[in-house]
């Protein structure tokens, strides 16, 4: 059994929709460099200019859109969220309620460099700061996490 208590603070919550923010900001780029490609290839490099201005539209509209969330996020906090990992389950209460997450619904858990990323399923992840698990109780997390989802 791990027990983890930790207060969900801004610094969690800004780290969290950053990595998501870099993401997006890949796929975004990743879709510039294969549209002016092709205007380019087409023979059509006019368009270019209203492709960028178009897809710098979207990166600031997706920033604007996790500013907003991380605002409501943090207003809709409780002050401490407290877990439990056991053999059935993730136990987790918080100001607003308390449940269990059986392992059976996560896919599957990888770790990066501030969060531990449980999927759910392709929209639903359930990230852990790093950082509220105790360095000794780490490996043995790690452990129970491989046991019951995999990797």
């Amino acid at each position: 059994m791990i027990q983890i208590e930790y207060a969900l603070d801004k610094k969690h919550l800004r780290t969290y929709l950053i990595e998501k923010l870099k993401i997006w900001g890949i796929v975004v780029l990743s879709l510039a460099i294969v549209a002016i490609g092709m205007n380019i290839w087409q023979g059509e490099p006019q368009y270019t200019e209203i492709i960028l201005g178009a897809l710098v539209f979207l990166i600031i509209y997706i920033y604007a859109i996790y500013i907003f969330m991380l605002k409501r996020a943090m207003k809709n906090s409780g002050a401490t969220e407290k877990m439990i990992f056991e053999e059935d389950g993730i136990h987790h209460t918080s100001a607003t309620g308390s449940g269990i997450i059986n392992w059976t619904a996560f896919k599957k858990w990888r770790k990066q460099k501030h969060f531990y990323y449980l999927k759910i399923n392709a929209l639903i992840t359930f990230p852990i700061p790093v950082d509220s698990i105790p360095a000794e109780n780490r490996t043995e997390f790690e452990t129970l996490l491989r046991r019951k989802i995999g990797k």
